[in-house]
């Protein structure tokens, strides 16, 4: 993801460095420190409770719906609060529509085998168009995300007093380093990457295959195949493999979580495994890492697992779930999966609501 220099201003693939260490400890002290998201517990509530409105609007006039993209974007409301103090999308905007749109395309687009990572000197020729399809998908998402970071800036500039804890977005514009050691300051265009980032977690993390079953769903059911890429730092020996300086690396985390030597019937969903065990998904134990492991692990881990937990189940406890006419539980296409082992095809399926107990 080279265009718009993104992996650079990114936190996730940006190279060890002054950068990196400032964006992670500015996320981990001022975003996902657990004070603040149990400060937020009340609109993770507020965000959930949203959804089931916009479900239950639908539910009048039965048909199938795409529960991802609800599920999304009750995520991206939801990092909205934390990041920008305000609700971003509504599921029938044409802003919300563009923006899913968007981000669903470069997670496409940036995982799709490409002939020049095998051949570089044809890098220029773009002979599947995918350099083509990022610039125009990224720069869609960036221009939104680029919107709320000017309208905030424009605010500060005119002296705009906000009656509200300051927020994430605050904190990345008022940043000030020592010019040493640290950045003198983020840019704008940083800004609007690290926003569009944290947004874009949503999309790769929620998926109804979760459900509500903790660590055995993260085994059997992560929503990445690979980690995000590692590059050796130095020439390295590794069970008798020689890794050489500046190699990247690919953590395939779903196979981690389906070995069998790990795991008795390892393709099997049996969360009662973790009853006894002492595995963790926090990146302690390498069994399991379906959030990574070390300095690039997932820093919106303390976020995900509670919203996870609290969507699906929500929807769940909600509502009763049929499929589409014509469609049965055994032609469901429930094995083949996309680019980051979410399904291929996106779950359609039509919502009921429960009477009240």
């Amino acid at each position: 993801m080279r265009c718009y220099d993104y992996c650079n201003g990114s936190i996730a693939l940006a190279s060890y460095g002054t950068y990196w260490r400032v964006l992670r400890r500015i996320c981990t002290v001022d975003m996902v420190v657990l004070k603040r998201i149990n400060e937020y517990k009340s609109v993770r509530r507020k965000c959930v409770d949203q959804m089931l409105a916009w479900l239950d609007e639908d539910a009048r006039n039965p048909h199938p719906i795409d529960v991802g993209r609800f599920m999304y974007l009750t995520m991206l409301n939801m990092v909205g609060n934390l990041m920008l103090s305000r609700d971003l999308l509504d599921p029938k905007s044409k802003e919300g529509r563009e923006f899913f749109e968007a981000m669903n395309s470069l997670l496409e687009w940036a995982e799709q085998p490409n002939v020049f990572d095998a051949f570089p000197r044809l890098s220029w020729l773009d002979l599947q168009g995918v350099r083509r399809r990022m610039n125009r998908d990224l720069g869609a998402a960036l221009r939104i995300a680029s919107s709320f970071v000017r309208e905030r800036m424009e605010d500060m500039n005119k002296g705009v007093v906000q009656n509200r804890p300051k927020d994430f977005l605050d904190v990345l514009i008022e940043f000030e380093g020592d010019g040493k050691e640290e950045l003198t300051k983020l840019s704008e265009h940083e800004i609007n990457i690290v926003v569009l980032e944290h947004h874009r977690v949503g999309n790769d993390r929620v998926t109804l295959q979760s459900k509500v079953h903790g660590q055995g769903s993260l085994a059997i059911a992560s929503t990445n195949s690979f980690l995000v890429p590692r590059r050796a730092v130095k020439d390295t020996k590794f069970m008798g493999y020689d890794i050489p300086k500046d190699t990247q690396v690919f953590v395939n985390a779903w196979a981690i979580g389906r070995d069998s030597e790990t795991w008795d019937d390892a393709n099997s969903f049996k969360p009662e495994r973790f009853s006894n065990s002492k595995i963790e998904f926090k990146g302690q134990h390498y069994e399991l890492i379906p959030f990574g492991a070390g300095r690039r692990i997932s820093a919106g881990l303390p976020l995900a697992s509670r919203m996870l937990h609290l969507i699906a189940g929500s929807l769940l406890h909600s509502y009763d779930w049929e499929l589409e006419k014509f469609t049965t539980r055994e032609s469901l296409d429930v094995d083949r999966v996309g680019v980051s082992t979410r399904k291929a095809e996106p779950l359609q399926a039509i919502p009921k609501r429960r009477a009240a107990n």
